[in-house]
Order: C-alpha cells, then sequence, then structure tokens
C-alpha cells in the first residue's frame, strides 16, 4: 500500500496508517507550511510506528522554505529497502555510518547541503572510516555540490553498486576555473565502481556567460571510459553543451552491452533553442552525423533507446549505402534538424537502420523538426506493419 500524507493526520488515515500490509510510505510537509509547528511535531510523533515498519519510504521535512527542516532519525529505520530524503541533508559519520549497515537497503536516495566529518585540522588526526558497508545497495541517487558527491562516494565506497544518478546542484563556474572544475568531476568518477552499469549525470543552476566555461562533452564523457560494462547512460544539462559528432564516435566500440543512450537538456534549454537563442553549428561537420550514428547502432546492437540533441542532415549517404540493420531501437528522440532542408532522406534511411520504433501517434500540435520526423517514421512503420497484418 502506499500512502501519501501532505496535512492533518485524520482518523481513517490513522487506521489506514496501522495496517500491516503498508509497505511504502511517502510523506511531505510542504503543505504545512502556515502550520504552527507543534501540528508537523505532533504528525511526526504519531507516524513513529509507520517509519519503524515499512520497507520504502520517502520524507520531505522542509515544511517552510525559511525553516529548518524538521528531525526524523531515518539512520534508524534498520528494515527499510528504499530510502528516499527529498529535503536538503547535513550528512555526519553519526547518519552515515548507521545507513552502511542496514541489511537490506538496495536504494538510496539523498539531497545533500553539505558533509561536515567532524574532522580536525590538526595533522595526524584520523578520518573517519565508513567503507565496509551497503553490502546490499545497488541503486543509489546523490544531489549537491561535486566535492561533497566525491566525499560521499570516497567514505562510502557501496561495494555491488550498479545505478548512480548524481544531480550537480551548484552553480557550474561557483569561482572555479575550468581545470579544477575538470578535477572535480573526474575525482567523482573515479570513485565509481566497476560493478556500475547505470549512470545518470544532471548539470542543474547552471547560469554561464564565459562560453569558455562551459564544460565539453568530452569532459564529461572520456572519464568514465573506464567503467567497463555501463549499460544506461543519460546527461541532462540547464546549459547547452554541445555534442560533437567526435563524441559520438568515440564511444562507438565502447560499452557493447549499451541499452540506453541520452544527451539532452533542461526546458528552459530546450526552450531557447526553440527560440532560436542558442546557435548550433549546422552543415560545419561538427554535429553527430548519420554515418556515425550508423556506426553507433552497429557498435550497440543491444541499444533500446536513444536521445540525440540534433543529427546532421546533410550527412545522409545514399539509401543504397545504408545497412538494413534490422536493429531493435524502440524509442528514439531527435530534439532539432535543421529547418528548410528536407526530412525525407533522414526519415528513410531510419527505417532501413530502426524499422520497428515506438513512435508517438498523435503528433498534430508537432512544434519541433523532430516531431515531423516521428510523424515521418510513424506513416512508413505503421503502413508496413499493416501490410504484414492483412
Amino acid at each position: 500500500m502506499n500512502f501519501h500524507v501532505s496535512s492533518y493526520v485524520s482518523g481513517p488515515a490513522k487506521i489506514m496508517l496501522m495496517s500491516p500490509t503498508l509497505q511504502h510510505f511517502q510523506l511531505s510537509m510542504r503543505a504545512l507550511e502556515k502550520s504552527p509547528p507543534e501540528s508537523s511535531d505532533l504528525i511526526l510523533l504519531e507516524l513513529q510506528p509507520v517509519f519503524h515498519s515499512v520497507q520504502s519510504l520517502s520524507i520531505d521535512l522542509q515544511s517552510g522554505k525559511d525553516e529548518a527542516p524538521r528531525v526524523v532519525e531515518f539512520w534508524t529505520f534498520t528494515q527499510l529497502h528504499s530510502l528516499k530524503v527529498v529535503h536538503k541533508l547535513t550528512l555526519t559519520p553519526e547518519i552515515i555510518q548507521p545507513l552502511t549497515t542496514f541489511p537490506h537497503l538496495r536504494s538510496l536516495d539523498l539531497h545533500i547541503q553539505d558533509i561536515d566529518f567532524g574532522e580536525s585540522e590538526e595533522e595526524g588526526e584520523p578520518k573517519p572510516s565508513l567503507n565496509g558497508g551497503f553490502a546490499e545497495l545497488r541503486e543509489l541517487s546523490l544531489s549537491g555540490k561535486l566535492p561533497d558527491i566525491s566525499a560521499f562516494l570516497e567514505a562510502t565506497a557501496p561495494p555491488g553498486l550498479e545505478s548512480l544518478s548524481i544531480t550537480i546542484s551548484q552553480d557550474i563556474v561557483d569561482e572555479l576555473s575550468a581545470d579544477d572544475r575538470r578535477r572535480e568531476l573526474e575525482s567523482v568518477y573515479s570513485k565509481i565502481p566497476s560493478t556500475l552499469h547505470r549512470l545518470s549525470l544532471s548539470l542543474e543552476n547552471g547560469n554561464v556567460s564565459d562560453s569558455d566555461l562551459i564544460p565539453r562533452a568530452a569532459d564529461l564523457i572520456a572519464p568514465l571510459h573506464r567503467v567497463p560494462d555501463l549499460r544506461r547512460l543519460a546527461f541532462r544539462t540547464d546549459i547547452y553543451v554541445a555534442l560533437a559528432d567526435a563524441d559520438l564516435r568515440a564511444l562507438t566500440d565502447r560499452w557493447p552491452r549499451l541499452a540506453g543512450f541520452e544527451w539532452t537538456y533542461a526546458k528552459r534549454t530546450l526552450e531557447r533553442m526553440d527560440e532560436n537563442k542558442i546557435s548550433i553549428a549546422w552543415g560545419d561537420g561538427t554535429i553527430p552525423t548519420v554515418p556515425t550514428l550508423i556506426a553507433f547502432a552497429q557498435g550497440h546492437p543491444e541499444l533500446r533507446r536513444l536521445t540525440l540533441p540534433y543529427v546532421d542532415l546533410g550527412s545522409v549517404p545514399p539509401l543504397a549505402e545504408v545497412p538494413v540493420l534490422g536493429h531493435g531501437l524502440e524509442l528514439l528522440v531527435i530534439h532539432y534538424l535543421r529547418p528548410k532542408v528536407p526530412l525525407h532522406t533522414l526519415g528513410l534511411a531510419l527505417d532501413r537502420l530502426f524499422p520497428d520504433l515506438d513512435l508517438p501517434e498523435n503528433l498534430t500540435n508537432a512544434r519541433r523538426r523532430g516531431d515531423e520526423l516521428d510523424a515521418f517514421l510513424f506513416a512508413l512503420q505503421s503502413g508496413r506493419r499493416g501490410a504484414h497484418r492483412v
């Protein structure tokens, strides 16, 4: 049973909360922003038995924008299989160490305000040892600044981690040079265990006016080459980080079991691209080309999801030179395509490469040329499937 609390706990609700079948619980205090603190404290007190019995818990204890979050000692709920803490946290060894010992914890999601290990500035003072735990942890999501994320991974070193989601919630410049920022990112990447299969990286709050300070795609991708068996890789940025043909081509022989690759942007960046406020290097050979896309598909036969910001329409080879791959790709998203250049040659080429795409049916309100391409592919593939059924 799932149960969401965002206001006073009524009598019937209390009965439901005591149900022995309740396994998944989500608590948000946001709706209590204008309520007296005593109300929040009473709710949390009444929920203590629930906290100590459910297997999956999501808590957001930030009831007011200017108020400190309420305190729930989630690090004592040793029965948990999944824990998500939405509000920002100051992590200390007293919080992290107990979490590492949870015997069943497989999924952990934390929003880090900062990390305080309480280390003495005197030389020779030993650092806290937090390694050797998280034996069952398989999915980890961390949001915060790069140094804090790096410190958490270094301190805990989850040995069997399979999925890692990182959200960098800081100004990407933050008074750092490009080299310092690159070193911080590489420091995080260096702590990724070889067991990892899925990685998602998001850059938030990226207010950058100097283009020289914007990270390159290679800065985000190249350090990951040391991870041996990635199967899903996703990047999402607030700022426009160009994906070059060379970046995609460098991955054609990496991670042969890759099932998903995504390079996309936050909503506000996509809107700026819609309004032509971001300059895209159409036609100069730098954006991903169709031959590179073909090589990428050939190098990743298990690929099922692919999202690219754009493809060079001028690079489509003659149709006879496009291989009939019969590739099993299911989802293909291309956000932008060069204006005033016909799409049908690209559509025909993609149909030969990926004959069984899962395409949206309702595209009457198409806004981008990528939507027009989807409509063309849908007409091609649905017609062929219909003919096969006859």
